[in-house]
């Protein structure tokens, strides 16, 4: 069954003393990963300089969660087993550098015409085979996937208790652009892309940790955003229907991703002990409006990635994450 997020605030807090007394403690890692696109390129860059900057096994991530084009780097690294994270980066990029917009989506029968009495302009069965070639378990992670009820308004959960297919259902439902990529039908519900609800999932990561260790000290959380000042500082936008679309939808998961940032951190506040340690997003401009596939951007996009990895890297040092700095981005763009 699918279960709604609904009270996971209060899971969170509450699970930490319900499980103290039956959890075995040792060291949780988390990774929560953003949408974006074909800006997911730029978060396997991320997570590939993440792998290889860190020792291990700071890299070991045991739990992943996934909203949107993250739900798709998800698939890269939860089928690979714990220890084997260089294996999971170098598909991760080779995937980012190979993928084309006919591997995600085509045009309907009848054109983007048929695409406006559909619930998408674009039709995603391409992305379908493509999740079902590169995505299937065993899975060796606990994960969440999370896309948005177009029903209910609630964020709705895959995990590595589903079957294969229902997975990969949840993968394609959570990366289904609103109006741009057609809705998701599954289990008499219609799913859409879970940044329309969450831009980034990261308490139901610490929860998911929760069933690995009762001490939060324990629990370390990383964040990628495909998206930050570089992606969606004030700009000369072009004035046509797709490029505003996804600019408008940047700037809500934006925005979202501010908000679940700020909420888990005054849910879990440095006297508890967790571990808020990398906090990463692009602060140059990524190359497209997210729909292009095309292999230059998408291996520049990589780049990037790596780079921001290794200056997250050096930064770290000196403290865990800084979130004002995205607040700063947050203030410019009017956003708080």
């Amino acid at each position: 069954m699918f279960s709604s997020r609904g009270s996971v605030v209060l899971v969170a807090l509450f699970s930490w003393c319900f499980l103290a007394s039956v959890v075995t403690a040792r060291r949780c890692r988390v990774v929560a990963l953003s949408g974006g696109g074909d800006k997911g390129a730029y978060e396997a860059g991320v997570l590939n300089g993440l792998i290889k900057g860190l020792q291990s096994p700071e890299a070991q991530w045991d739990v992943v969660t996934g909203i949107s084009a993250g739900s798709i780097n998800l698939g890269g690294l939860i089928s690979y087993p714990i220890g084997s994270e260089d294996q999971a980066a170098e598909f991760l990029v080779n995937t980012a550098e190979s993928l084309t917009k006919s591997d995600i989506y085509h045009n309907w029968p009848l054109g983007i015409l048929q695409g406006l009495f559909e619930s998408g302009i674009y039709n995603t069965d391409p992305l379908a085979a493509t999740l079902k070639r590169l995505v299937g378990g065993p899975y060796y992670r606990r994960f969440v996937v999370g896309a948005t009820s177009y029903y209910s308004g609630n964020l709705v959960v895959w995990n590595e208790t589903f079957s294969d297919a229902d997975v990969l259902t949840g993968m394609r439902a959570s990366a289904a652009i609103p109006g741009i990529f057609e809705a998701v039908k599954a289990r008499n519900d219609l799913f859409g892309d879970g940044g329309v609800k969450e831009g980034v999932n990261i308490l139901d990561g610490i929860t998911r940790c929760l069933e690995i260790t009762s001490d939060l000290k324990e629990i370390s959380v990383d964040v990628v955003l495909a998206m930050g000042y570089g992606s969606i500082k004030p700009e000369d936008v072009k004035g046509q229907t797709l490029p505003l679309l996804l600019r408008a939808y940047d700037i809500m998961r934006f925005k979202s991703s501010l908000d679940r940032i700020d909420e888990a951190q005054r849910i879990f506040p440095p006297e508890t002990g967790l571990d808020f340690r990398y906090l990463i997003y692009p602060n140059a401009s990524l190359p497209g409006v997210g729909l292009e596939f095309n292999k230059a951007e998408m291996t520049k996009m990589v780049e990037i990635g790596q780079s921001d990895a290794k200056i997250a890297i050096e930064k770290q040092k000196s403290g865990g994450w800084n979130i004002d700095d995205l607040k700063e981005v947050g203030k410019t763009l009017h956003l708080l």
